[in-house]
């Protein structure tokens, strides 16, 4: 199975103030958290009545306490209170600047729809979010033109995550306003390339891989040379001390080390410059995942079965086996505690199966792929809500690995003697693929086909 949904990247903008409030991140060190709630409230119904009195004194302070309410609202999961605490602060700023504007005000306007912008992301209601970035942007843009540097920072961020968010809706939606997205990714790149500071630079690395994602099936060198070049970025980042970045400069090499694997299976200097690619990733992941997130286990092992298909690809199989014994050995203290370890644990058996096959030694393959068709069935036995489209999708994908799982296990039962244990495995998988007609739709007489092509050998070894 793909590791690309497991590594694919949302590329979201995000500042220490993306709310624009100075006071979302303050702490409150020895004062309870209700009475700094309590005072803030008392603060803004003050505020609020000297506003509605045309006090305009008031409403910068008032602005940035309804931001940090709205902000305090959403990390409590309530979405509409939220909304409404970003559109009373973005009502208070738009009526003062009405009154006398300045570059602070208006900057304080953009960074309120930016931080709307980033909440309702965060809830997955993609278009109106994108129609807050937007009105970010049109607040942004002036100033970013007249040389306000901190400003153009903040604008660039909002292009990229409406880039992100037309990237995530598909390609329907990339001819915005009669600009391809690829000439919208471009503009953010040369916007933050014209910025100084490390901040700037990172955001391009990861323009770049928002680039590199949408280039992928059309234009899989450029893709593959956009991932390299944010994978310099956060390198550099990274040597000048900037470790904050080494978890996404981690993301950036198992990336390019499985769009090399991915689109360039044949090209040895390709897989040759991946190589390291994935193993420093794995290295990175390995030391975050000391810490017992689970997260980065994952991403850890998905760089490891990378680097070990890099291996068996250069010619160099006995280290790639080498290899597998050791993912398997990290991952085996978790038991069946978790469906994503065991996933990987039966990707790890089945192709080391397929790499003891190439080499001859059927034994060790048939026990493999026997191993692996065993936790693709333990997975398949738990509890999954069947009303859920992605938990669905991910059940019939476990059963199509194990599907092919079985036929292979299959062809290497029979050429070791087992006619019945070949021929049990050809009914379970016949059984599978007719279950999986609707999941794979047009795809499913393309694994027909191989079903038919698999019996067909195996009566003709028999």
């Amino acid at each position: 199975m793909s590791h690309d949904d497991h590594h694919q990247q949302r590329h979201e903008h995000r500042h220490d103030h993306s709310c624009g409030c100075p006071h979302c991140h303050d702490g409150h060190d020895g004062i309870d958290v209700p009475d700094v709630a309590a005072q803030l409230l008392h603060r803004i119904e003050k505020n609020q009545r000297l506003f509605d009195q045309e006090d305009y004194s008031c409403a910068e302070e008032l602005a940035d306490d309804c931001l940090t309410m709205a902000v305090s609202a959403q990390d409590e999961g309530e979405v509409t209170e939220s909304t409404d605490w970003f559109a009373r602060a973005i009502e208070v700023l738009e009526k003062r600047i009405a009154q006398g504007q300045t570059d602070d005000l208006i900057h304080r306007l953009g960074l309120a729809h930016l931080g709307f912008a980033v909440m309702l992301n965060d809830e997955e209601k993609s278009d109106e979010a994108l129609e807050e970035y937007q009105k970010a942007a049109a607040v942004l843009t002036p100033l970013a033109d007249a040389g306000k540097e901190d400003v153009a920072l903040d604008l660039a961020g909002v292009e990229l995550n409406i880039c992100t968010i037309l990237y995530s809706l598909g390609s329907d939606a990339w001819d915005w306003k009669g600009r391809l997205l690829t000439d919208r990714i471009a503009g953010v790149l040369a916007r933050f390339k014209s910025l100084s500071g490390s901040e700037a630079l990172f955001y391009s690395a990861k323009t770049l891989m928002l680039r590199a994602a949408v280039l992928e099936r059309e234009s899989p060198v450029d893709s593959l040379d956009a991932s390299r070049q944010a994978a310099d970025i956060l390198h550099s980042l990274v040597r000048d001390g900037k470790e904050e970045y080494k978890s996404d400069l981690a993301e950036s090499l198992a990336i390019l080390a499985e769009r090399a694997k991915e689109f360039f299976p044949d090209d040895k200097a390709r897989l040759s410059e991946a190589l390291p690619a994935a193993h420093e990733a794995a290295k990175i992941f390995r030391e975050f995942a000391e810490s017992g997130n689970l997260l980065n286990v994952l991403d850890e092992i998905d760089a490891l079965l990378i680097e070990a298909y890099l291996l068996e690809s250069l010619g160099r199989p006995e280290e790639a086996l080498d290899l597998y014994e050791n993912i398997l050995d990290e991952v085996r203290p978790y038991g069946n505690e978790s469906v994503d370890i065991l996933t990987r644990s039966a990707e790890c058996y089945s192709s080391r199966a397929k790499l003891e096959r190439k080499l001859e030694r059927f034994d060790e393959a048939r026990g493999d792929w026997g191993l692996a068709i065993e936790l693709y069935q333990i997975i398949l036995e738990q509890p999954f809500d069947g009303e859920d489209e992605e938990q669905a999708d991910f059940v019939s994908g476990t059963r199509l690995s194990q599907m092919l799982d079985r036929i292979q296990h299959a062809e290497v039962s029979l050429s070791l003697g087992d006619e019945s244990s070949a021929a049990e495995d050809c009914r379970l998988a016949q059984e599978a693929l007719d279950s999986l007609a609707g999941y794979l739709g047009d795809d499913y007489a393309g694994y027909r086909k191989i079903f038919e092509a698999a019996v067909e050998g195996l009566g003709r070894k028999g």
